[in-house]
């Protein structure tokens, strides 16, 4: 089974040598468009790239969806060894399944720390509605 965007790049080449959809193209296709002889190889490639096109904005699209969210601030201090103590009031942000805060190392480095949900729920004041566990 296709997936749209295949099967909307087939469509979009298809219609641009004037044909209404991708499998009426015969194989000595000779084109209108451009004088010159193109084979169905050529067309073909046109296919793959205007799916290569379409798939990087849906690529872009999801990447937008996947930003993490801030959903509320820690109610208590936390620690870890190397690292400077995690403060009351550190933002909490939702990626995927996972809560995770920012803690920075006794060397500066910034780094990200992640928890399942069930781990980190209760030590989150939640700034909007709480999520479903």
């Amino acid at each position: 089974m296709e997936n749209k965007q295949l099967q909307q790049a087939k469509y979009t080449i298809a219609k641009k040598y004037g044909y209404e959809n991708f499998e009426a193209i015969p194989y000595n296709h000779i084109s209108s468009v451009n004088v010159r002889y193109e084979n169905y190889q050529d067309i073909v490639n046109e296919v793959a790239i205007e799916y290569h096109r379409l798939m990087s904005e849906c690529d872009a699209e999801e990447e937008k969806e996947e930003e993490p969210i801030l959903i509320g601030y820690l109610n208590k201090e936390f620690g870890y060894q190397n690292h400077l103590p995690i403060q009351i009031g550190t933002e909490v942000f939702l990626h995927k399944d996972r809560y995770f805060f920012y803690t920075t190392t006794l060397s500066g480095l910034r780094q990200m720390v992640q928890f399942y949900k069930e781990t980190l729920h209760n030590a989150i004041d939640f700034i909007w509605p709480q999520p479903p566990k």
